[in-house]
């Protein structure tokens, strides 16, 4: 059985695997000075019983990779854009989250795409950044304690 930590870990050893990701926490930091990174936490969840004995919980995980704007603007976009499709492609090719060994965890969505995002303006702490967030839906499987 696997936790929704060791899922937060995995996207975010997912994350910190992508070319030109200086840092990865698996817990978010106060701050950041090392750009570009990548921070995972839990958004959101949803429970339900499946029997007796098991459960079923569909959950939300943001993964925001973050670019410093200090070199200006279209340097940040520049190196920001092959996140769109780079974090999708190492997602999609591990939903069942086999290279973290987690057990009945995977990449799902009751409704529509499993990984959606948007990009724009973030910050972090006091840094103003600009880059993706991603809202990855996965779908974990345990037993009722």
């Amino acid at each position: 059985m696997s936790t929704l930590q060791q899922a937060i870990e995995a996207l975010q050893d997912m994350a910190g695997g992508l070319s030109g990701i200086r840092d990865a926490p698996d817990y978010a930091p106060e701050e950041q000075s090392a750009f570009p990174f990548a921070v995972a936490y839990h958004s959101s969840s949803d429970w339900d019983a499946l029997a007796a004995s098991s459960k079923i919980c569909y959950a939300t995980i943001v993964v925001e990779i973050h670019c410093s704007r200090a070199p200006g603007l279209p340097r940040a976009i520049e190196e920001a854009m092959p996140y769109h499709e780079s974090f999708p492609n190492a997602v999609l090719g591990d939903i069942q989250f086999t290279a973290a060994g987690l057990s009945s965890t995977y990449v799902t969505s009751r409704v529509g795409p499993p990984i959606r995002c948007t990009f724009g303006a973030l910050n972090w702490g006091d840094v103003e950044t600009v880059g993706y967030r991603f809202e990855v839906d996965i779908k974990q499987v345990s037993s009722i304690s």
